[in-house]
């Protein structure tokens, strides 16, 4: 799944660091927060990462019983209907839907000033990093960028509901022709 919202992403051109959207990497982070939201994937809990980084815990046996569309579907849905991107977080290590003050409180974001503050709240969008805990993904996206990004994730949200998705074909064949199928 998250390799076709990467390329989906890719697609759209809503995956463009210097151009003030969302890394690929972002929109894998969105991915697995979704999945956490929806019992699919379990918590990327704090504990079970060493202080470099990597991965020390065990992930429990899951499965994803739903098939591509619907889970992509699902994931549209949820960016684009039930997220609350002014005041949520992605919060991956928790797996928990959190408000941005609990993310905020010992995290560096550029809507804060140094008292406090809100300089400019719907400049930021809060995507919790795996691994870099001081790092906040969505930190270039600004309010246009958003408005665009939002408005990508109704559009694909609407083209699979109305099963107008021939995107979805050219990114199965695109992945594909990458893994030399």
């Amino acid at each position: 799944v998250g390799v076709y919202v990467k390329l989906w992403a890719e697609m759209k051109g809503v995956s463009k660091t210097f151009e003030g959207f969302l890394s690929k990497y972002a929109w894998i982070n969105l991915v697995i927060f979704y999945l956490q939201m929806t019992s699919q994937l379990p918590a990327l809990q704090t504990e079970n990462f060493a202080p470099d980084g990597s991965w020390i815990g065990r992930l429990p046996d899951f499965n994803c019983p739903s098939g591509l569309k619907a889970v992509l579907e699902g994931f549209f849905a949820f960016y684009a209907e039930d997220f609350c991107w002014k005041f949520e977080v992605a919060a991956i290590r928790s797996g928990q839907r959190s408000p941005d003050h609990v993310f905020l409180r010992n995290k560096w974001c550029p809507c804060y000033q140094k008292d406090g503050t809100i300089k400019q709240r719907e400049l930021c969008v809060f995507i919790e990093d795996a691994l870099e805990d001081d790092r906040n993904l969505g930190y270039r996206v600004n309010p246009r960028r958003l408005f665009v990004i939002r408005r990508a994730l109704r559009e694909g949200l609407h083209e699979i509901r109305s099963g107008d998705i021939p995107w979805l074909s050219d990114l199965v064949s695109r992945q594909r022709q990458r893994q030399g199928w």
